[in-house]
């Protein structure tokens, strides 16, 4: 029997010692752990007491904090902007730009003193010179010497600018040169609506004569008992122009119109070769003006039509009726009930007047010259009470219609 070996001493004290050691670590670890259990739940508790006062507090007590040199909300405030002023103030030109939307045809900048000197409206445009719109101009001080002057003469004191557009309205603005730019800008805030060219009072010495035909007149001619004068015998009036007749010049016919029941003709030609007609009674009238316009047209019965354009039809409205409504019927129009395209347009054909048409614009006879339509067509007219007057009219044999009294009534 083998005997068992006998652990020795040393050893078994040493296995001892690291036992005991060992439970002393874990002891220790155990405590630290329970330590740091109960510090974090009396910590929690303190933060969740907190948090709940907190909740508890008024909502008012609790103010943004703000800074006092930079508000959070501040008022915008614009910028300052500044521009160039391109053209040189009492230098040698003014820059007007068209902003009114229309042509202007009269540009004229005067001071107090110039109006006391003259009163009437100049120019500062060259000869039938105009300023479309969007376009602007550069007046040259060098050819105008009364402005030049004014514009250098004196403390500062306001100027004023007229301008007159394609159909007479007036535009009006001040401007001061000593603080206002030299490019001047008109737009349609400056027009003056209650403007309107002064016509000569009656019995005043003075007869205006105004040209609103859409033309340049070439002619004007004004009979008078047996007697005839050309009014225009060297220049044409302008189209929106007006002349203004000084009777004391024309002795004969001054006499004349001075006489009661007395009655005056005139006849214009204009740059078209048409004619037009205006009978003037001066009794009848507190303002001693002659407006040309297309009311006034007028045919000479004996006129060469073989001169006239194939495509163009003239009518004379000598029928006692105001025309409101013109058509010109084929037999196919007829046919189908239709009375087709009204050729007067806004336009009234007044008693008196005439008027000229080009079939290229009508809508059904366009394709036709008129001495290749065969049969005769229908011109149909209705008066300002609706009255409806029918009229056979043959293109071969005349292309010229005087509506007259005699015109068939369609019942």
């Amino acid at each position: 029997m083998k005997k068992s070996k006998k652990i020795p001493y040393f050893l078994t004290l040493f296995v001892l010692i690291a036992f005991t050691l060992s439970c002393a670590t874990t002891v220790e670890f155990a405590e630290e752990e329970v330590i740091a259990e109960q510090t974090n739940s009396t910590v929690n508790a303190e933060v969740l007491t907190t948090v709940e006062e907190e909740l508890e507090a008024p909502l008012e007590e609790y103010v943004l904090s703000t800074d006092v040199d930079k508000p959070i909300i501040t008022a915008y405030k614009d910028r300052r902007v500044i521009t160039a002023n391109e053209v040189e103030r009492f230098g040698q030109f003014i820059v007007v730009y068209n902003d009114t939307d229309t042509i202007l045809t009269q540009i004229d900048i005067f001071d107090e003193a110039m109006f006391a000197e003259n009163g009437e409206i100049a120019n500062l445009l060259e000869e039938n010179e105009e300023l479309p719109y969007w376009e602007e101009i550069w007046i040259d001080l060098d050819k105008h010497s009364n402005l030049k002057k004014a514009l250098s003469s004196g403390p500062e004191r306001l100027f004023v600018i007229n301008a007159l557009n394609d159909d007479g309205e007036m535009y009006f603005r001040s401007w001061n040169p000593f603080l206002d730019f030299w490019d001047i800008t008109l737009n349609p805030d400056d027009r003056i609506y209650y403007y309107y060219r002064t016509m000569p009072a009656a019995n005043s010495g003075k007869l205006l004569i105004a040209n609103e035909t859409g033309y340049d007149l070439t002619s004007i001619e004004v009979s008078f008992g047996e007697q005839k004068i050309e009014l225009l015998p060297d220049s044409d009036l302008i189209f929106k122009k007006a002349i203004v007749v000084n009777l004391d010049k024309l002795p004969a016919l001054e006499e004349f119109i001075g006489n009661s029941g007395r009655k005056l003709i005139f006849k214009a030609t204009d740059s078209d070769g048409d004619l037009y007609q205006y009978t003037w009674f001066p009794d009848d009238n507190y303002e001693w003006a002659i407006r040309f316009n297309q009311d006034h047209l007028y045919f000479d019965l004996e006129a060469d039509l073989d001169s006239l354009n194939d495509y163009v039809l003239r009518i004379q409205n000598n029928s006692g009726l105001n025309i409101w409504y013109l058509y010109i019927v084929d037999k196919e129009m007829e046919d189908y009930w239709t009375e087709g395209m009204e050729i007067l347009g806004y336009r009234i054909l007044f008693e008196g007047s005439a008027f000229k048409f080009n079939l290229d614009n009508h809508d059904y006879l366009n394709h036709f010259r008129l001495a290749e339509i065969n049969d005769d067509l229908t011109i149909v007219a209705y008066d300002d009470d609706d009255g409806r007057y029918v009229l056979n009219w043959n293109p071969i044999d005349k292309r010229f219609i005087n509506l007259t009294g005699y015109m068939a009534t369609d019942d």
